[in-house]
């Protein structure tokens, strides 16, 4: 639980402003979505529209649930 909370924190310290869960991350580089695909269990980024083709692909390294409910363009 404690590397979860320390990766995460990790992520969203380089997203602006920082939120406090990953629905608030509005911009996810490339570098985050690598770091969010290391977590176990599922993740929810269910605040970003688009996604790009390189975040999307290091995403797709995830090995539990992925929530994108409000992701219009990739």
């Amino acid at each position: 639980m404690w590397a979860m909370a320390g990766v995460v924190a990790t992520v969203m310290a380089d997203s602006e402003p920082s939120p406090q869960d990953t629905n608030d991350i509005r911009i996810l580089t490339v570098a985050q979505a690598e770091e969010l695909a290391k977590l176990p269990g599922a993740i929810f980024l269910n605040g970003l529209t688009t996604l790009t083709p390189d975040a999307a692909d290091a995403l797709a390294e995830h090995e539990g649930g992925l929530s994108l409910a409000t992701c219009e363009a990739l």
